[in-house]
């Protein structure tokens, strides 16, 4: 029986509270992999956009890989692009159609982002000259596809 429970466990992901720290770091990690010449989609920051989900919802889920895309079969995302610069650009990319595409980055999508901790409870702020976006970050989750591993990330639009 101990066994059945622990094969049941290991197989769902546990959602928990995430640090600033720990945000900071999958940020980082998408920074780098941005950085290099021969960038992979591995560390990539990714939601779902299907029906404009991201700009209509309240809750929005970030993904720390594209192979989020693949497993849940997004037609439509928005890419996080972050920078050194303390700047991210959101692109918006469809898949669905052949070829894949994304649409032309203008000022609009470029945000200066700040990591906030307030009374306790983590905020990722976007702000750009015509939009201000606040998010409450509640927790991230750890999930594994083909033995990698990446995380869900739940926001609170507020």
């Amino acid at each position: 029986m101990k066994y059945i429970i622990f094969l049941l466990l290991s197989t769902f992901g546990f959602c928990q509270e995430i640090t600033k720290k720990e945000l900071k770091e999958l940020i980082n990690n998408s920074i780098k992999e941005y950085s290099k010449n021969n960038y992979s989609s591995e560390h990539t920051i990714l939601t779902n956009n299907q029906d404009s989900i991201f700009y209509n919802s309240n809750e929005v889920e970030l993904f720390t890989s594209s192979l989020a895309k693949d497993k849940n079969e997004f037609c439509r995302t928005v890419e996080f692009r972050f920078y050194k610069n303390g700047k991210v650009n959101l692109i918006d990319c469809q898949s669905s159609e052949e070829p894949p595409s994304c649409y032309v980055t203008k000022d609009q999508n470029v945000y200066n982002y700040r990591i906030v901790n307030m009374n306790g409870e983590i905020f990722l702020n976007l702000k750009n000259k015509y939009i201000e976006m606040n998010f409450l970050v509640k927790s991230k989750e750890k999930l594994m596809n083909d033995k990698r591993v990446y995380y869900k990330i739940s926001l609170l639009k507020q």
